[in-house]
């Protein structure tokens, strides 16, 4: 379901910069029950000095419910795992909840731990800069074949 093209929403009439950006849905509201990708290039940071995922982003999700999250792979899509937490970097990801953490069976089911979620309607810019978040588990600045998604899912309900 993601789009690229101008965005006509209510609560998002235009893009950050020039006219298009991607959206899961450019002018109306996002199916339910869904569970889509949005795929970057692979990329060689054993080139880059100081690599940084940058990008702009604005939501409207139900909260708790509907999710949006960043995931990598190292292995050409094999594997993927979750970049980051909450706490990891500033403003990254909106909740750390989960469907165990949350006390309720219907919240948060689709929650890994780490995703943004609710509402935020202004282009907010959203980093990880990866030098700074290396440690000796996760040293991703050595990945000579990386590549990202970002994860949409929505909960069955409305």
């Amino acid at each position: 379901i993601w789009e690229r093209g101008v965005p006509s929403t209510p609560l998002l009439r235009r893009a950050k910069s020039g006219q298009n950006a991607y959206g899961t849905k450019l002018n109306g509201k996002y199916p339910d029950l869904e569970l889509s990708y949005l795929l970057t290039n692979c990329y060689d940071f054993t080139t880059i000095n100081s690599p940084v995922l940058t990008f702009d982003m604005a939501y409207d999700l139900e909260a708790n419910y509907d999710i949006l999250y960043v995931e990598y792979s190292i292995d050409g899509g094999v594997n993927w795992n979750l970049l980051g937490s909450k706490n990891s970097v500033p403003n990254w990801y909106s909740s750390d909840r989960t469907n165990a953490s949350s006390g309720s069976a219907n919240d948060c089911q689709n929650c890994p731990g780490g995703q943004w979620t609710g509402s935020n309607a202004v282009f907010d810019t959203y980093s990880y800069n990866f030098k700074a978040n290396a440690t000796r588990e996760t040293d991703l600045t050595q990945a000579n074949n990386i590549t990202f998604r970002f994860v949409f899912h929505s909960d069955e309900f409305i």
